[in-house]
Order: structure tokens, then C-alpha cells, then sequence
């Protein structure tokens, strides 16, 4: 251990005699720094992660402005993947740091020092096992980034809606987190808030007052149940709304009142219907929605909204008792990925060769006995994955999908191309078919 110390304070010693500002020191199995870490003077961003550090020499410290032992230009910590139970007194004294990262570490709480941290604007604590945090976790009235993900926190101090500043608040997987402190709606910058696997059985009421949320993430959630028409309706600058598996079986009609800036609607693994989904101004007033997946619902077709989406992208619907799709899917020109694994598909419309920007169509494990041969006209086409259907035949127009890179037909009754041709992939699979084609 002696020898791999000397020769990690030479390299730190060499690094600060070249005023390095950048020092990587990651993935070492490093048990402690030597003090003379604290001349490195010029450090702007120092790297400690992955290594096996339980404390932090004093030296690092920024509190004698005469002494060359200090880090006052340290501005970006990460001190994530060791096995820190406490954040180490020494750190405290970094009045300018911006960046801590603490994540991955053995952390149970967040103590009043925190308070010291002035300059901090992205604290990152995920996978700790954080119980409380302290009420001066206020005084960080730059914080602009918290990650609190995979803790252990209760209750949030009512101090932290002090941070009028703080724009992401991320509390995924805290199970026995059950509410937001009553002040919250006082975070009036809060841009992205993260709610999944928690204890919330309510949307929260604060998010009325947050006229600049982009993204709502409030998965795995099954108590929740119900959404509040007046809450949904109020998030008018929404982008990304995130509620799967969450128990719903309806969806409010207020919903489309984030159609004007709503991108990306995640509802899987709920109990949603054709007739539980909205009116048709769902698909007319979601002018920018982009990506949807409505999988592992309860869907015995496509909702008739969907077909309105004229700038979707991506549609997931994979997971439900689908039998048909509708030729008014040609109707969705920006179309680039379908997914429709899981469903029971006996047959595909030739409005799929319409599709001209579709670019990935997957529909495994369906009962689809052939392929229509105006598949070949979605000339854009990269991927296509019928693995587990009843497919014994493919058209031969299908050797004109020049993009093609995988085309995945395991678990067919295919007799032509025969076995060994699809073993080689789409190229060798192309080329017999466009042999066939004479």
C-alpha cells in the first residue's frame, strides 16, 4: 500500500506542478488521498470515483487564503462509487464548489454543515441510504439540481422549498416518501420533478403553481389510481409526462391541455381501454406529441385519437389483444419507430408500405401469417422483427429495402428463404429474394 501512496502522490505532486486543472484519479482502488492534494492549487475538476475512499484529507480544505494548501478554484467533486458514510467534514470548506457528486456511496444523512456549500448548483445523492436532510439544505440558494434517487427519505424539510432557483428535483424510488412538504409550491424554477416508485397516491397539488414544469415522472405508482382533471389541465409548458404502471384506467379529458408543448406520453403497463382514452381533440390538440406508448394496457385496438397525431414519431403498443391494424395508419407520415410485440395480429395492412419514414417496425410474437408485399414501399426501413409469428413465405418485393440491416424471422415455419439464407441476415435474405424476383 506504501508504494501504490508514494506513487499516487507523485502523480498528484507532478499534476500540480503543471497547474493541471482537470485531475482523473478514478477507478483506482484508492483507500485514502495523500495531503498533498491540497497543493494542487489549479484544480477546477477532480475525479475520485469508483475507488475505495472513506474520508477526504483536510487539506483539501479552501478556508486559509494564504495557504498553498488549498483547492479555492475547485469547482466539480465527484466523489461517487465509494463507501462514504458521511459527506466528509473536509468538504465543507469548499465555499465555491458547484458540483458534488456523491451518488453510489453508504450516506444515511445530510447534516446541518451542508449549509456551507453556498456555491453548490448540483448536489447528485442518488443510490445512498439517505434518511433525513437537514433544514439548512435551504441555505443553497444556488442549487439548481438535486438527485435524491434510490434513498431511504421520508419527508423532505420544508426549508428546501427555500431554493427558488432549484430546477430538478429527482426522488425516484424513496418507498416511503408520501408527500411533497406543504410549501412546495413555492419551487416556482422547478422544471423537472421525479415521483416514481414513492408512496404518493395524488398528483400533487403544488404542480398548479409551477408554470415552468417540463417533465413529470411519477411511474410505478399503483396507488395512485385516479388523476386529477384540474391538475393535469393546469400543466401548460409540459413536455414529458411519465405515468406507467400507475393503475389507470381513464385518462381526463383535461389532458389535452398540454397538447400545445406535450412531446412524450409514457402510460404503459396500466389498465387503459379504447374507450377509456380521450375524445378525438386528444389527436387534433397534441400538435407536437411525438413519441406514445400505450403498452401492456388493455387495448383491443388502436384508439382513433392516435391516427390524429401528425408529428408522431413513435408508438408503442405493444402488450395489448390487438387483431388489426388499420389502413388508417398511413395517416401518421412522421412515423418512425411502431412497436407492436405482444399483441394478436393475424395479418398487416399494405398502408404500412405508406410509412415513408418508417424506419423500425416490430411486431414478435403476434399470429401473422404473411407480409404484404407493399411493405417493400417503406424504403426507409432499418429494422423488422417478426421473431414468434406463422410466417412460411416472404414476398419477394421485400429485396427492395436497400436500408434493411436486421430482419429478425426466428421462430416462423419459414420454408423460403430457407433456414440457413435467414441465419445469415437481412443482406443474404435480400439477395435470395431478389434472385426469387427472377
Amino acid at each position: 500500500m506504501g508504494n501504490v501512496n508514494s506513487a499516487l502522490a507523485r502523480e498528484i505532486r507532478k499534476s500540480a506542478k503543471k497547474e493541471d486543472e482537470d485531475l482523473d484519479l478514478s477507478d483506482r482502488q484508492i483507500e485514502e488521498i495523500p495531503p498533498v492534494i491540497g497543493k494542487a492549487r489549479a484544480l477546477v475538476n477532480l475525479n475520485l470515483s469508483r475507488n475505495q475512499l472513506t474520508s477526504i484529507p483536510l487539506e483539501i480544505r479552501a478556508e486559509l487564503p494564504d495557504s498553498m494548501n488549498q483547492l479555492k478554484s475547485l469547482r466539480i467533486l465527484n466523489l461517487s462509487k465509494n463507501i462514504f458514510k458521511t459527506i466528509p467534514d473536509s468538504i465543507y470548506g469548499l465555499s465555491e464548489l458547484q458540483i458534488l457528486d456523491m451518488s453510489n456511496n453508504q450516506l444515511r444523512n445530510i447534516l446541518d454543515d451542508v449549509a456551507s456549500l453556498v456555491g453548490l448548483e448540483k448536489f447528485i445523492l442518488f443510490e445512498n441510504r439517505i434518511v433525513s436532510i437537514s433544514k439548512e439544505i435551504g441555505n443553497l440558494q444556488k442549487l439548481r439540481i438535486l438527485d435524491l434517487n434510490d434513498n431511504n427519505v421520508q419527508r423532505l424539510p420544508e426549508e428546501l422549498c427555500d431554493l427558488e432557483h432549484l430546477q430538478q428535483l429527482t426522488l425516484r424510488d424513496n418507498k416511503n416518501l408520501s408527500s411533497l412538504p406543504d410549501a412546495a409550491k413555492m419551487l416556482k424554477s422547478i422544471q423537472h420533478l421525479d415521483l416514481s416508485n414513492t408512496s404518493i397516491n395524488e398528483m400533487p397539488s403544488c404542480l398548479i403553481y409551477w408554470e415552468k414544469l417540463e417533465i413529470l415522472r411519477m411511474d410505478d405508482n399503483p396507488q395512485l389510481g385516479i388523476l386529477d382533471e384540474q391538475d393535469l389541465g393546469a400543466l401548460k409548458t409540459l413536455k414529458t409526462l411519465s405515468l406507467m404502471d400507475c393503475s389507470l384506467s381513464d385518462l381526463p379529458d383535461t389532458l389535452v391541455g398540454s397538447g400545445k408543448t406535450l412531446e412524450h406520453l409514457a402510460l404503459r403497463k396500466n389498465k387503459l381501454k379504447v374507450q377509456s382514452f380521450p375524445m378525438m381533440d386528444f389527436g387534433r390538440q397534441m400538435i407536437a406529441l411525438k413519441y406514445l406508448n400505450l403498452g401492456d394496457n388493455q387495448f383491443d385496438a388502436i384508439p382513433d385519437a392516435v391516427f390524429e397525431l401528425a408529428q408522431l414519431e413513435e408508438l408503442d403498443m405493444s402488450q395489448n389483444i390487438i387483431s388489426v391494424i388499420p389502413g388508417d395508419i398511413a395517416r401518421l407520415g412522421n412515423l418512425r419507430r411502431l412497436v407492436l410485440n405482444h399483441n394478436q395480429l393475424s395479418s398487416l395492412p399494405a398502408a404500412l408500405g405508406e410509412c415513408s419514414n418508417l424506419t423500425s417496425f416490430e411486431a414478435r410474437n403476434n399470429i401473422i401469417g404473411a407480409l404484404p408485399k407493399e411493405l417493400a414501399n417503406a424504403s426507409e426501413l432499418v429494422r423488422l422483427d417478426f421473431t414468434n409469428n406463422q410466417l412460411s413465405d416472404l414476398p419477394t418485393d421485400l429485396h427492395r429495402l436497400a436500408n434493411l440491416k436486421h430482419f429478425l424471422l426466428s421462430e416462423n415455419t419459414i420454408v423460403d428463404p430457407p433456414p440457413r439464407v435467414i441465419s445469415l441476415g437481412a443482406d443474404a435474405i435480400r439477395k435470395h429474394l431478389k434472385a426469387r424476383s427472377g
